[in-house]
């Protein structure tokens, strides 16, 4: 597998693809997925296990916040802004073997804010199937010591759904 095939069939038209992207002034939570569309990553399918091709997202992922982090560090003066990587679509796993990672971007005080909450809430010592599925991952991908993590659970009344967040913050912030 060549680099470049990982930019041309992952990268190449995502939004992230020009950082800027993550620089722009939110108002609110914004969410960019590391891959916009699953037949993107059928050539990852055929010729690595579905642990690697989770592994291959999860390192791009990791990738692409740093760059991200960096470059922000570098264009614009310290600005507040909650930076990381998202869990969402936990029901597409059982079809793609995946969850597709999202880098976030949580401005201002209210990043802060989301984080304390977030940090508030997962002081237990049980976890979820879903949290140990994206732990194990990291860890396979060897990143796994570079992150701390949180989980969101919540029922959505106006699509009668659990909805499971899991995020990934970097330890280094």
């Amino acid at each position: 597998m060549k680099l470049s095939d990982v930019y041309i069939k992952l990268i190449q038209e995502e939004p992230y693809e020009d950082l800027r992207v993550f620089e722009c002034d939110y108002d609110s939570y914004e969410e960019y997925p590391i891959v916009s569309r699953y037949k993107k990553v059928e050539y990852l399918k055929n010729s690595l296990s579905p642990g690697g091709v989770f592994g291959i997202l999860i390192s791009l992922a990791c990738f692409v916040l740093n760059v991200a982090i960096i470059s922000s560090k570098e264009r614009v003066p310290r600005r507040d802004v909650l930076l990381g990587i998202s869990f969402t679509d936990f029901d597409d796993y059982s079809d793609n073997l995946f969850v597709t990672p999202r880098i976030f971007v949580f401005p201002g005080s209210q990043g802060e804010e989301f984080l304390q909450k977030l940090i508030e809430k997962n002081n237990n010592d049980i976890e979820s199937p879903e949290m140990k599925m994206i732990k194990n991952n990291f860890a396979a991908a060897g990143v796994f010591l570079n992150f701390n993590f949180y989980e969101s659970r919540f029922f959505d009344d106006a699509c009668a759904e659990k909805i499971i967040n899991i995020y990934a913050i970097p330890v280094s912030r």
